[in-house]
């Protein structure tokens, strides 16, 4: 096991700079208002986001906002694969957590079907019968097989079809273009219905769909399904015009008569995804200016509005209707704040306008805790005002400005302490490789006290898609605080201050949460905390057991398993830590174990089978609805010079069609290598033999004679499945000319820490082009997120 160490950070001691002024009560309704909700965040690095079946998934999960004492309940994190399509969970585990962190791994079998499929990860600590922290990582499943058959659709254009409806064509036909032997049967899903319907003969079919506004999702989605295989194609259906949802968001809250201020627009589509257009503003019916949004949806302009005028927009884009959007009505007094720069290292600089001066407070805080309270003489029409930020922490924090009486005047989000110094120095000792060939890379913290612990992936460029991409440190300083954003063109959002900037804009205008704070109270908060247990209950001939029996259960070390009176026992979760691959079985002693199964039975109940089954229907985070162009399943196929080619040999499978391994889970790669990780799940595999020596992997390679594996009768044993410790990465120097490479993760490492200057070493492999190397993890003192890329290029022949 490796040296562990949670490096502890994110809790912040609440500071006050302060005059003559007397806190105020805002502090305590802030207490209420959070009290009972949990500030503790889980976040996965996975090595990437773009996989193919037989691919190994690596992953190190980080439990953050969170102490050291209160770690200590988070003992497993159980992670699950989700087909997006259906909501199955199509591949799940369970992983040790210790001091906050959990390395894993998961096998993409070879029979999951290619499209888009999500992970969800959560621990075994239970708030009111719900996780207390919960992750999603959206990724796409490619291919490196053939279909088994071809699918595709196209829209149909043709003038007697009107506005209201559109045909599209379906055809399926066999991996080889002829017709299948038996018509495939279609379940297509439109508008939120599920219908069904069975191709002609040649393998075709015409749909006919109605294009009404105002439908959430305009994606036709289908499974098509031909004896035993199935593929999922998509395609968007073109919908008529209809309207934008547009928001205005005067900064600092508040039109006011007489007082210039910025306004932000933002428009999104009926699917709520961001809209690129112009706009053309009116005052009453003359116009003043043109707006123009950017990629986000997101444009801005100065307003200065003036008594017994009205102000509107009009749209300009080919897919809206004709519409005209008011903006809100200007208040006749108030107070309007502009802050020119919102991503602020140590100082705040705003200017605050007002036609109205007295007195105001100026309070810093996050809706949890204030950093400052300060009373303040607004004596003229026009304040700058230069807030030194020492004790506020890094990160979102909001300006709010109060009467006298706690009445909010005006607010803006803005991001304290940023830095786009890089926190990593990362070197490579070559920009451009050849196949194959040692990479090596030094890195070390900017810092140099800084203590930190790393997880690494070096992966293939393009198993990164920007549209899956998440980063710690942007997870935890910006979606977490702002929820669902626009995805972010450059892949991280935090190193984008432009992005950040206009965000900032419309997403930190927050005024219900201030209503939210006015009627917080000292109410009674139900917390029920509870973990996931083991538990299970052994009968007789379907009845209550009436005399004493033992149970034992395990993998190489057994445990001896306490009954109650009825039968019923439960296991903590300690007992059930094993080794990958190996497999826990539960056995009745004495005489009557072989009657376990027949008149004996050992039910185990796994609480987490059923809850990620409950999450995977439930739990999808709120997403704008993404035009899903995927009208042809060879388009999930990797390209050739990405992957091997197939062996064509006999596959030696279970009842179930299952690629096998042994009762502890061994197996032999067509290349005659034990347990390859690199061929984990192959058709080709095989299974060991007793007194055989193979080719294995162990950190180096070595020459080992199988001793064989014990294989429960599973008559008398009953499985169930184990806590896993992570599975190590070995790094192949692909050294066997004849044993393909193609592999887009080169190099994982995990629970890495870095105190000074360290050099890591792994090789190219068969895939040439652009690959990139991607830090992430904590410090002694912030988030680290970091990346390096370099080429490779094909070797030449001497």
């Amino acid at each position: 096991m490796r040296f562990l160490f949670y490096v502890f950070f994110f809790l912040i001691n609440t500071s006050f700079a302060q005059d003559s002024f007397k806190p105020d009560s805002i502090d305590q309704k802030m207490f209420w208002l959070n009290k009972g909700k949990s500030k503790a965040r889980l976040f996965v690095h996975f090595d990437k986001n773009v996989y193919s079946n037989n691919e190994t998934v690596y992953f190190t999960g980080y439990l953050l906002n969170i102490d050291s004492n209160a770690t200590k309940e988070h003992r497993v994190m159980s992670v699950a694969l989700v087909r997006n399509a259906d909501s199955s969970v199509i591949s799940q585990g369970k992983f040790l957590m210790q001091d906050g962190l959990s390395y894993g791994n998961l096998l993409i079998i070879d029979k999951v079907i290619p499209g888009d499929h999500h992970f969800v990860a959560y621990t075994d600590r239970m708030i009111n019968a719900e996780p207390e922290v919960i992750f999603s990582q959206a990724i796409t499943i490619k291919t490196a097989s053939d279909p088994p058959f071809k699918a595709s659709m196209k829209l149909l254009e043709e003038k007697k079809i009107t506005n209201s409806e559109k045909r599209i064509l379906i055809n399926v036909a066999s991996s080889e273009g002829s017709f299948l032997k038996t018509p495939p049967t279609i379940n297509y899903k439109y508008d939120g219905r599920n219908k069904s319907l069975i191709a002609d003969n040649a393998g075709q079919t015409i749909l006919s769909l109605p294009t009404n506004t105002g439908i959430k999702d305009p994606n036709l989605y289908l499974k098509i399904k031909n004896g035993r295989d199935s593929n999922f194609i998509s395609m968007p259906i073109p919908q008529p015009k209809g309207n934008a949802s547009v928001g205005f968001y005067p900064e600092g809250g508040s039109l006011i008569l007489g007082i210039s201020s910025t306004v932000a627009i933002e428009v999104k589509d009926p699917q709520k995804a961001p809209m690129l257009l112009k706009a053309v503003l009116y005052k009453n019916d003359e116009v003043i200016n043109t707006i123009e949004t950017s990629n986000y949806g997101i444009g801005k302009f100065k307003l200065l509005p003036e008594e017994n005028s009205s102000y509107k927009i009009k749209l300009i884009h080919s897919s809206l209707r004709d519409s005209v959007y008011l903006l809100p009505k200007p208040k006749p007094t108030g107070l309007a704040v502009s802050i020119n720069e919102a991503i602020v290292e140590d100082t705040l600089r705003a200017t605050l306008r007002t036609n109205r001066p007295g007195k105001i407070i100026i309070r810093i805080h996050n809706f949890q805790s204030s950093y400052i309270i300060t009373s303040f003489e607004l004596k003229t029409t026009i304040q700058a005002i230069k807030i030194p930020l020492d004790e506020v922490p890094k990160g979102l924090t909001t300006l709010t400005i109060t009467d006298s009486l706690h009445r909010p005047l005006a607010e803006r989000m803005f991001f304290a302490h940023y830095s786009s110094t890089n926190q990593l120095n990362i070197y490579t000792n070559k920009q451009t490789y050849t196949q194959r060939e040692k990479v090596k890379v030094r890195v070390s913290l900017n810092k140099p006290n800084d203590n930190a612990i790393l997880s690494v992936a070096a992966v293939q460029d393009n198993r990164l898609s920007p549209k899956n991409l998440q980063d710690i440190s942007s997870f935890i300083y910006l979606n977490d605080e702002l929820k669902q954003l626009p995805q972010n063109l450059n892949g991280n959002a935090l190193v984008d201050k432009n992005y950040l900037e206009e965000i900032l804009l419309v997403k930190g205008w927050r005024r219900y949460t201030w209503q939210d704070l006015e009627n917080a109270s000292n109410k009674v908060v139900e917390i029920k905390a509870d973990s996931l247990k083991f538990s299970g209950r052994l009968t007789y001939k379907k009845k209550q057991v009436t005399i004493d029996k033992v149970i034992t259960y395990g993998g190489p070390n057994p445990y001896i398993v306490p009954l109650d009176s009825a039968g019923y026992f439960s296991i903590p979760s300690s007992q059930m830590i094993e080794k990958p691959g190996t497999k826990l079985f539960f056995l009745l002693n004495g005489p009557d174990r072989a009657k376990v199964n027949f008149d004996y039975q050992i039910k185990v109940n796994d609480p987490y089978l059923a809850l990620n089954a409950s999450l995977a229907k439930r739990y999808n985070p709120d997403a704008p609805i993404l035009p899903s162009s995927l009208p042809n399943n060879n388009m999930l196929v990797l390209k050739n010079n990405e992957r091997a080619i197939q062996l064509k040999e006999v596959v030696i499978g279970n009842k179930n069609g299952n690629i096998i391994g042994n009762a502890c889970g061994d197996y032999i790669c067509p290349y005659n290598i034990l347990n390859c990780i690199n061929h984990a799940g192959h058709g080709g595999n095989t299974l060991p033999k007793i007194g055989r020596r193979y080719l294995a992997y162990s950190g180096q390679p070595e020459t080992l004679e199988y001793k064989g594996c014990f294989e429960p009768n599973e008559s008398v044993f009953f499985r169930a499945n184990p806590v896993y410790l992570h599975k190590e990465f070995y790094i192949n120097d692909y050294k066997d000319p004849l044993e393909p490479a193609y592999f887009s993760t080169i190099y994982w490492n995990y629970g890495l820490i870095l105190n000074g200057e360290k050099e890591l070493e792994f090789y190219t492999s068969d895939i040439t082009g652009k690959f990139r190397i991607v830090f992430q993890g904590i410090s002694s003192s912030d988030l680290v997120y970091a990346e390096q890329s370099f080429e490779v290029k094909p070797k030449q022949n001497p």
